[in-house]
């Protein structure tokens, strides 16, 4: 994040927020960039805390904390200006094999064709996402409110919402797996 020109991080913390705090501490020291760590009563929501950002910049970048990605942040900030919107999330490629030849049917049950071992690609939410900062507003006081609530709320009422289509390093430590996977990965 320090190298894609993003000068102050908030935190928001509450699980383990001791921990969260002192870790931010330390990583405000060692590499000169202020930490801001906005302390939840109870869990607000994946988005919620946003509001409770001072930001005095036009846009504003919250990524899930349980994430390690190689995206470029520029870049993801470029496609948002180059097409105009208020909300750029990050999209991540997910396949799925069906590990069985899958029927298609025609009326009555009949089988037109068998396709073997089908492979359905879908693009789901990256946890990752950048928009304008006057949008912080409408997130709703005093209430749970998740990401995914946002930016259906964004569509709803009209607002340019699209995807960035991210395929390189994007790892879930919230996974068990994935979590084992970085820890390699990223020993020192």
């Amino acid at each position: 994040m320090i190298y894609n020109g993003i000068s102050k991080i908030h935190i928001s913390v509450n699980y383990l927020k001791e921990q969260l705090i002192d870790y931010a501490r330390k990583l405000e020291l060692e590499k000169g960039i202020p930490i801001n760590c906005i302390e939840e009563k109870e869990f607000s929501g994946t988005i919620a805390s946003a509001r409770d950002a001072v930001i005095n910049q036009p846009y504003c970048l919250v990524q899930n904390s349980d994430l390690i990605t190689e995206i470029n942040y520029e870049n993801l900030l470029l496609e948002l200006e180059e097409k105009n919107l208020d909300l750029i999330v990050v999209g991540i490629k997910y396949s799925h094999i069906i590990p069985f030849a899958v029927f298609d049917l025609g009326p009555n049950l009949t089988i037109n064709s068998l396709i073997e071992k089908p492979e359905k690609n879908f693009w789901s939410n990256g946890g990752i996402y950048l928009f304008k900062t006057e949008l912080i507003n409408k997130i709703p006081q005093n209430t749970f409110y998740n990401a995914t609530d946002f930016i259906e709320d964004l569509i709803k009422t009209g607002c340019k919402v699209g995807m960035f289509e991210f395929t390189g390093e994007w790892i879930d430590i919230g996974r068990h797996s994935e979590f084992q996977y970085a820890k390699s990965k990223y020993k020192n």
